[in-house]
């Protein structure tokens, strides 16, 4: 297993499908080409884009198909790396960001780094002169919000 399909994966934003009753096709609108999949595949395409990891995904696979978890694992990681090796999905990192993904980016971080006031109040309680010194520097911090 390559450390790259191990977790979460997101799908390339250049990658457009459709699904019907034999399964799935994908397009790559850069490269101009069609990728059809069966059933299974397409079952472990949409599964990869609701976020599981291609682990959690054979365990899915192996459940719904009635096989050994070894024979579903080793099937959704040889799909995965050449989903991969084709550049269809991507490591979750490696995503290239821009516009508004980066700028959402950003405010997750900036989120994680300085809690606002409301919710630092409700998991922290204390005294007014605390939440009001913390409201002092959430503002010289964030003066925007």
């Amino acid at each position: 297993m390559n450390l790259a399909t191990n977790g979460p994966l997101t799908r390339s934003p250049h990658i457009r499908d459709t699904h019907n009753q034999d399964g799935a096709v994908l397009l790559d609108c850069r490269g101009g080409k069609c990728y059809p999949l069966n059933q299974v595949a397409a079952l472990i395409w949409k599964q990869l884009g609701e976020g599981l990891t291609p682990l959690q995904v054979a365990e899915n696979v192996a459940r719904t198909c009635n096989v050994s978890i070894e024979m579903a694992t080793a099937d959704v990681m040889d799909f995965v790396e050449a989903l991969v090796a084709a550049k269809i999905v991507l490591p979750r990192r490696s995503v290239p960001m821009s516009g508004p993904a980066r700028w959402a980016r950003w405010t997750e971080l900036l989120y994680k780094l300085w809690p606002r006031i409301d919710r630092a109040d409700k998991t922290t309680g204390g005294t007014a002169g605390q939440r009001d010194a913390v409201e002092r520097e959430t503002q010289r911090r964030q003066p925007w919000l």
